[in-house]
């Protein structure tokens, strides 16, 4: 699946910006897509942290167990899975640019078993679809920062 990579200005400071979108218990509230998070690490968000993700995704729940691999406060964090055969990586970056910040999600999903890679073959038609549900995830968390500012 082609690596994708979605920009969004945010009315928000970095710390607002990254605080939004790392306080993943109240994500459900501030993403229509997820249902639930439940945290499976103790403690405040961080590197190590691990959750487990309920969404709606086609009309059908998924479940996605992941956790953070890169925590560099307020610039980025990365989430990481491993499910279906493939690996997945969701990297948010966070740039201070015209009193707000720029917030960068970059998306990428490599197959590592035979069914993943015929599995991506055919996502590669469903990519609009999944493009699509990042983006609107990306507006949502820009509300809810912004809501927080």
């Amino acid at each position: 699946m082609p690596k994708i990579t979605l920009t969004e200005q945010f009315a928000a400071t970095p710390e607002r910006a990254f605080a939004a979108l790392t306080d993943f218990a109240a994500l459900p509230g501030a993403i229509s897509g997820i249902k639930k998070i439940e945290l499976l690490t103790p403690g405040p968000a961080g590197l190590g942290t691990r959750i487990r993700e309920t969404r709606t995704m086609y009309g059908r729940e998924a479940v996605e167990e992941m956790q953070v691999t890169e925590w560099n406060p307020p610039r980025a964090y990365t989430l990481e899975a491993r499910s279906h055969g493939a690996h997945y990586v969701t990297r948010h970056t966070f740039t201070a640019r015209d009193g707000g910040t720029e917030v960068t999600l970059d998306f990428a999903a490599t197959p590592q078993t035979f069914g993943a890679h015929i599995m991506a073959f055919m996502m590669r038609r469903m990519i609009k679809g999944v493009r699509s549900l990042l983006a609107k995830d990306l507006r949502e968390a820009k509300a809810a920062a912004e809501r927080r500012a």
